[in-house]
């Protein structure tokens, strides 16, 4: 791609999302990601007057997650992504006890596998539905009705090609976390993403995760490479705004691929030394407790910042 050809961000901000479709469809990138939308109940704590622990809170957790969730996948199809990546609800958070699930994981997925509007939404998109991880909970007697539902609506969508979404549900502890130590490095890799996956997938091109780093946890195994770019929100991944995702975009398809290793003058080479001196202190993911809660630092900055620009004490 010729420089010549390059936009500039507030170009590329007012482009139409058929525009940016187009773009995308042309050169075919970027074509899978993962997005980690955690941070649900720090979301409703922040949104809601609902108290924590009780099936109400739980009740407007799953209502906004769903809203959000329907909206961020809308605009990344929009934009001509054809496959995304979706960690829902690992092992992890499905031990958090049965209350948990009865009243959040277990409706969030009967939406998901059988609501009108969101089978309508599979249908208009041309969305093909697959759930990945279910290994580990397809043995327990409380899962069986949803597992059935989850291979029906696969079956429903299959023949939806135009965008894939995979949601990860569960984790397999064959399949899932500790699937290179179990099958060794002499298993190719394509093997083992067709076994934990259902299909051949390529390497995610990106991957987005908001919120606290323990996000990283939720990671899909087997898709990330070298080439992976990490983003990482200081807010819920759910808040993401349609500014914030058409600035990954123009990140993904214009910045980062217009790199190339060549010879620096002295002055370059220099001013490279500098920025990367000038860089070695800056670290993501670090926080401060506020309210109760852990915010990453660039967010408790900005929280104060703008307490002082109001009178407010910053500390309070």
């Amino acid at each position: 791609m010729e420089s010549a050809l390059t936009p500039s961000w507030e170009e590329f901000a007012a482009w139409t999302p058929a525009q940016v479709a187009a773009w995308v469809a042309v050169r075919r990138f970027p074509r899978l990601g993962i997005y980690v939308p955690d941070g649900t109940r720090r979301l409703t704590l922040a949104l809601t007057d609902e108290t924590p622990g009780t099936p109400g809170f739980d009740q407007a957790a799953l209502t906004l997650a769903e809203g959000l969730l329907r909206q961020q996948l809308q605009r990344c199809f929009a934009s001509g992504l054809w496959g995304l990546v979706v960690p829902l609800f690992s092992r992890r958070v499905l031990s958090r006890g049965d209350e948990y699930c009865r009243h959040f994981v277990l409706p969030a997925l009967q939406r998901l596998t059988g609501a009108e509007d969101w089978l309508a939404f599979y249908q208009e998109q041309g969305v093909r539905l697959r759930f990945y991880g279910t290994a580990g909970i397809e043995s327990s007697p409380r899962w069986d009705e949803i597992c059935s539902e989850m291979a029906a609506v696969q079956t429903a969508t299959a023949h939806q090609t135009e965008h894939l979404l995979l949601i990860g549900v569960g984790g397999s502890p064959l399949l899932g976390e500790d699937a290179i130590a179990l099958t060794g490095a002499a298993e190719p890799l394509e093997r083992k993403v067709q076994a934990l996956y259902g299909e051949p997938l390529p390497p995610a091109d990106f991957v987005l995760i908001g919120g606290k780093m323990g996000g990283l946890g939720a990671l899909p195994p087997l898709l990330c490479d070298g080439d992976t770019a990490l983003y990482l929100m200081p807010v819920p991944g759910l808040l993401l705004s349609e500014t914030g995702w058409r600035r990954i975009l123009y990140d993904l398809l214009f910045q980062r691929r217009e790199t190339e290793y060549r010879a620096l003058s002295a002055d370059e080479r220099r001013a490279l030394r500098e920025l990367y001196q000038q860089g070695a202190g800056l670290i993501y993911g670090l926080g401060q407790p506020r309210w109760g809660l852990w915010l990453p630092q660039e967010l408790y900055a900005a929280v104060t910042t703008a307490g002082k620009r109001t009178g407010r004490r910053g500390s309070e």
